[in-house]
């Protein structure tokens, strides 16, 4: 009986032994998994400023152009790119 005993006992200090390590693998686990999510987020977030300043300097650059267009229909045609340009801003923002 008293070896029945302290056997059991040996297998639930193992289990538990076995469940603590298993907690120690998954709490670093969720640490990973945290620091990818932010980091992930910071490359996400500077992407995001990355195209809305690209997007910025081709608006700049194309209403130098329509100052600059030499005939009406070119100043219109451009103008018309322009539209569809700040649409494509709007919607990048509503991204």
């Amino acid at each position: 009986m008293v070896e029945e005993l302290s056997r059991m006992n040996q297998e639930l200090s193992d289990e538990i032994d076995k469940r603590k390590r298993k907690e120690e693998e998954l709490e670093k686990e969720r640490s990973n998994l945290e620091s990818l999510i932010k980091q992930k987020y910071l490359l996400l977030r500077e992407l995001n400023h990355r195209v809305k300043n690209n997007l910025q300097v081709v608006k700049s650059l194309l209403n130098v152009q329509i100052d600059l267009a030499s005939s009406p229909e070119i100043a219109d045609t451009l103008d018309s790119f322009s539209g569809r340009l700040d649409a494509l801003v709007s919607l990048h923002k509503l991204l």
